[in-house]
């Protein structure tokens, strides 16, 4: 792939998955107004319904997918 291609894949990568994080922050900015929470706390998973931890768990994959990929496009791109 050419540079060019390269920052074209990045920039499609990065602007899925932050509209996949802005709709997991949605659903949990909804959980934290319904459930008179002021802070949300990270990894706490066992008072939450499966909506909640869903929306937790994609954050976390959407963020370590995002590196993967990052990580994947810097080295296929160094390798010419």
């Amino acid at each position: 792939m050419k540079l060019k291609n390269h920052i074209y894949l990045g920039i499609g990568i990065l602007l899925t998955d932050f509209i996949f994080i802005f709709i997991a922050l949605f659903i949990l900015e909804g959980y934290k107004y319904s459930h008179n929470v002021n802070t949300i706390k990270y990894f706490h998973f066992t008072s939450m319904t499966i909506k909640e931890k869903l929306a937790y768990s994609s954050i976390y994959a959407i963020i370590a997918l995002n590196v993967a990929l990052i990580i994947y496009v810097i080295l296929k791109n160094n390798k010419k």
